[in-house]
């Protein structure tokens, strides 16, 4: 009886086995993979930092750690890793013997404020994180009140998480009171800014908010419901230079004249004088029974300049005045590429040159307002000019444009001259070939920056020559040239656990000032009328050095340093040009860059960078609108 029992037990759990064996439903995991390590248990996704600056200085590192379900890390296991935005690098994919699989992600040339999205998976398990790109800003500014009707111009900049500027992106800008804008959305220049004019339309407190790339700013304004507005010279007025001229500013309350107020003056270029000689300096003056304010301004150095009248703690106005040399003594003329091809029909693009006219006066100055007939005085290929005549601008330019034929030239065989229209006498010339297209120059460097000595960086570059059939030319000669472009003003500040030019507290950007090249004409003189600053030194100078001439090698490139001094490191932008020449055929390339600086030197909170300050000073104007506003003195 005992051992039927036992059959029948034994042949009831044969039948319980068997129907589990037959089900589709059992022993199978609630998520199976196809192709997947059945022992993957656990994904651990690790980030080096939970935040990447934009300006793509640094990477973060991902770290993906797989573990069995006995908490035993698993190697030789692939891992897939994914990253929503950025660029993502992978180092290995495969597990290592400590379970560890890595990949580098960069924000990508994406200047964006975002969070970019990380996952990894190994076998059936997906872990993900965020990282939040972070550091792109934008700085306003300009005056913080002004009155109803009256006009003011913001300078706004946009700059990445190193404070560097970020050209070519889209600004939108809004007003809360309804204020005119001079355009609500503008394309950030090469040095990152944009200027809009705001025109209040009501008294009040308005809001200008300025986006872009995830990032945005406020600025406000007090908009008094005076009338504060300067009545002579006009808006955009020309005064001859040496000539004192008078200021006029009007204040009214309720209509009514606002008598014994006390009104400073400033000017960006000139001087300002209590009388009409202009033989007193003056700052300041009072408001009369009618609300006037008078004084006189005067300068022996033409260009821009913005006037500015203001009370402290109250109202306050600008507006832009240039002063202009009259009288023309010189002429340089200057041709932007010295050989162009032919337009023989072979040519993607016209085969043109730029010939631009700059005319001074005796002291130097430029002079505005002139006419300069263009002529060709020598071509036998049959070349053209766009315009015959052209007015010279406030930087006393004018400029034409030569158009080749589809026949070639000897060397130096296009002559083109200039004159002044009603000064016959002031005259120059400038030649150009029109050759054949047969070599081609390109520059080109990695990411490394390296130290040399206890004082100096060396930044590589390559320069590399090839023919029209991209075959490399050697043992070509390659004239090489570094000039300054411009230069900023500001500080590094400790943000984190590096050094930036980004404000933590403030989150604004210590890249205050940005200021042109004062050696306009790169002669390496200084010049009467290039010291917009008033300092006795060409500023900010050649900073970097470049051999003067390579040779190509077999395989058409060379290799070579620029050397600059550490602490105008990321406060000097230069323009690098190489260019070769052969048969009357010359090919040219530049690229611009500011000085960079080592990583190594910006991550050690310890110890302080190089050019921690600038060299050229750490403060901007401002109250002064423009490039490079701040960078100009009164003479």
């Amino acid at each position: 009886m005992i051992k039927t029992i036992k059959i029948a037990m034994l042949l009831i759990i044969a039948g319980i086995l068997s129907a589990c064996l037959n089900s589709t439903d059992a022993f199978v995991s609630d998520n199976p993979a196809t192709g997947a390590d059945p022992g993957v248990s656990s994904v651990l996704l690790l980030l080096s930092s939970p935040q990447l600056g934009s300006s793509g200085a640094d990477v973060v590192t991902v770290t993906a750690i797989v573990k069995d379900s006995s908490n035993l890390v698993m190697s030789d296991i692939p891992v897939v890793f994914t990253a929503s935005s950025g660029s993502l690098a992978v180092v290995n994919k495969d597990t290592d013997g400590s379970g560890q699989a890595t990949a580098t992600l960069a924000p990508g040339n994406d200047y964006n404020n975002r969070t970019i999205t990380l996952t990894a998976t190994a076998g059936s398990v997906t872990e993900t994180a965020t990282v939040e790109v972070t550091g792109t800003s934008i700085t306003i500014n300009g005056e913080s009140s002004l009155t109803a009707g009256d006009s003011t111009v913001l300078t706004i900049v946009l700059t990445d998480s190193d404070g560097n500027p970020i050209s070519s992106e889209l600004m939108t800008v809004a007003s809360s009171l309804g204020s005119t804008l001079s355009a609500s959305s503008l394309t950030t220049d090469s040095s990152g800014q944009i200027q809009v004019n705001v025109t209040p339309v009501a008294s009040g407190t308005d809001t200008i908010t300025v986006s872009s790339l995830g990032a945005s700013a406020s600025h406000v304004l007090t908009i008094s419901g005076d009338e504060f507005q300067i009545t002579t010279p006009s808006a955009n007025a020309d005064i001859t230079l040496g000539t004192c001229s008078e200021i006029n500013l009007k204040w009214l309350v309720s209509g009514s004249p606002n008598a014994g107020q006390t009104i400073s003056f400033s000017a960006t270029r000139g001087s300002i004088y209590s009388d009409s000689a202009c033989t007193a300096s003056a700052t300041t003056a009072s408001t009369d029974s009618s609300g006037n304010a008078k004084v006189y301004v005067k300068s022996t150095f033409s260009g821009p300049s913005t006037l500015t009248a203001f009370v402290t703690g109250g109202p306050s106005t600008s507006i832009s005045i240039s002063f202009v040399a009259t009288t023309a003594a010189f002429i340089d003329l200057q041709v932007d590429k010295s050989t162009i091809g032919p337009n023989d029909g072979s040519q993607t693009v016209q085969q043109q040159a730029t010939i631009s006219a700059t005319v001074r006066d005796p002291n130097n100055n430029l002079v505005k307002g002139k006419l300069v007939r263009f002529e060709i005085t020598q071509d036998l290929s049959g070349g053209t000019l766009t315009t015959a005549t052209a007015t010279t601008d406030t930087l006393g330019r004018a400029s034409t444009t030569y158009v080749s034929s589809a026949a070639t030239t000897s060397k130096d065989g296009v002559q083109i001259s200039a004159f002044i229209d009603d000064t016959p006498s002031v005259t120059g010339t400038v030649n150009l070939t029109v050759a054949q297209n047969g070599l081609f120059v390109r520059l080109g460097t990695g990411n490394n920056v390296a130290k040399v000595g206890a004082t100096q960086y060396n930044k590589q570059y390559t320069v590399m020559v090839t023919d029209a059939s991209g075959n490399a030319v050697a043992n070509e000669d390659v004239t090489i040239s570094i000039n300054p472009e411009q230069y900023g003003k500001g500080y590094w500040v400790v943000n984190g656990d590096s050094w930036s030019k980004i404000d933590p507290d403030s989150n604004q950007s210590t890249f205050l000032q940005t200021c042109p090249n004062e050696d306009t004409n790169e002669n390496g003189i200084l010049d009467p009328g290039e010291d917009i600053n008033n300092s006795g030194v060409i500023e900010p100078g050649n900073i970097a050095s470049a051999p003067a001439q390579v040779a190509t090698g077999a395989d058409g490139t060379f290799e070579f340093d620029i050397l600059y001094p550490r602490e105008f490191a990321s406060w000097v932008e230069v323009r690098l040009t190489a260019s070769t020449q052969v048969a009357g055929t010359e090919s040219t390339d530049s690229v611009t860059f500011w000085l960079p600086i080592a990583s190594e030197d910006t991550n050690d909170t310890n110890v302080l960078p190089p050019g921690v300050n600038s060299p050229f000073g750490v403060t901007g104007d401002g109250a002064l609108s423009g490039v490079g506003a701040g960078c100009f003195n009164t003479d």
